[in-house]
């Protein structure tokens, strides 16, 4: 059993290598579909070890039922239906709807985690978690923590699903950037959407985003002047030109030891898109002018930096860096050992917790009116 899983592992591994060397040789779309391809197989096959694992765990502590938390990426373990499907199945055998909005004749899928704790007279905020390249809106809530983030402070999370597992921030990444997806339109109807269903107060609307997810939200803040609050990126730069920019407050995560978005900018030497992205310090000199901040002071706790500015009506440019992190959602849900070293998965640190850190920066600054 263990050698046919080794083999399983070993597979993938040469899968990802074969993918990487066919984008390096110019055949992008084959290399990344490859990649694509092999990191769903690497995921399924991760999570029925995990699952594996907690039910013998179980029946050696007398829980035969299968009940309780997953392994990676999230507070509920069970298979999913992919997501063309109308639900996927927690752990727990609760289906949790995913719901579709179709944009410029495009139908776009998406999951809404709204806390029973809520009711229906007060408005409240939302914000909009965007998955990292190859991720996928139900990998995204699994590892970020954001669903017990809203259920402990009382706000709406959606976790909407880009094409090809990838957005369109710009000159990143993949099959939404190369094929041209409106990615800045499905956003914007899909929050128009969530404010009248929902409840939603429409000066609490905040967008965070993990690496190519980060790159979207900087694309939504650049695009969609005045419709985001604030945004939190996480392992990504900002890959579009930002003209057209309101005053945004900016929370922004990053490694210093990223080596798929370097934290001076360039190409990183693990990345698959190629495209050079600007250094992180320059992306916050721009922010900080585009909010009139002041000059920003700076931080040190351990390996943790922080240089914060604040501008007028409230706003503020926050940049937290982490010595020796990679490219990772801190806080975050790691990935199995073996899944982990077969594709270069980064640990995540555990010198802060992104999910709170940006929720408590979001909290403290709603967009005035």
């Amino acid at each position: 059993m263990k050698s046919l899983q080794l083999l399983r592992w070993v597979m993938i591994g040469l899968s990802v290598a074969i993918g990487i060397s066919l984008m390096a040789r110019g055949n992008v779309v084959l290399g990344a579909v490859l990649i694509a391809l092999a990191l769903m197989r690497a995921t399924m096959f991760a999570s029925r070890q995990g699952r594996r694992q907690q039910f013998t765990a179980r029946r050696q502590q007398g829980s035969p039922d299968g009940s309780g938390p997953v392994q990676w990426g999230g507070s509920s373990g069970g298979g999913f239906i992919p997501m063309g499907g109308r639900s996927r199945m927690m752990g727990g055998g609760a289906a949790v709807p995913v719901s579709s909005i179709t944009v410029g004749g495009v139908q776009r899928q998406y999951i809404v985690h709204r806390p029973t704790s809520l009711t229906g007279a007060t408005a409240v905020p939302l914000v909009v978690m965007l998955h990292g390249g190859f991720g996928s809106a139900d990998q995204a809530q699994r590892a970020y923590g954001w669903d017990a983030a809203a259920d402990r402070h009382g706000f709406v999370v959606v976790y909407p699903n880009g094409i090809g597992r990838t957005w369109n921030a710009g000159t990143c990444c993949g099959p939404a950037m190369r094929d041209g997806v409106d990615d800045v339109g499905f956003i914007d109807a899909l929050v128009t959407e969530l404010i009248r269903a929902q409840g939603i107060d429409p000066t609490r609307v905040y967008a965070a985003g993990m690496s190519n997810g980060a790159m979207m939200s900087y694309r939504l803040a650049c695009e969609l002047p005045g419709r985001f609050a604030a945004i939190g990126p996480v392992a990504g730069s900002m890959t579009v030109h930002c003209a057209r920019a309101a005053p945004t407050s900016v929370c922004h995560i990053h490694g210093l030891a990223d080596d798929r978005v370097p934290f001076s900018g360039g190409v990183g030497p693990r990345g698959f898109a190629k495209d050079a992205r600007p250094s992180i310090p320059s992306v916050m000199d721009i922010w900080r002018a585009v909010d009139g901040c002041t000059t920003p002071t700076m931080n040190h706790n351990g390996f943790v930096h922080t240089q914060s500015a604040d501008g007028p009506n409230g706003v503020n440019v926050t940049l937290i860096t982490i010595d020796g992190a990679g490219h990772q959602w801190p806080g975050g849900r790691a990935a199995p050992p073996r899944a982990a070293r077969a594709l270069g998965i980064d640990p995540p640190s555990t010198a802060i917790d992104a999910t709170s850190t940006l929720w408590q920066f979001f909290a403290a600054h709603p967009r005035r009116v």
